[in-house]
């Protein structure tokens, strides 16, 4: 059951990942979008 929690772990950091670029994001966006 390794690979299961490998997997599960990496899911994480995926999810994690994806949120963090997503605020990233939104920042950039607030910054740059309102002259």
């Amino acid at each position: 059951m390794i690979s299961d929690a490998s997997a599960k772990r990496s899911e994480t950091l995926a999810t994690r990942g994806f949120f963090l670029a997503m605020s990233e994001y939104r920042e950039q966006v607030r910054a740059g979008g309102e002259d």
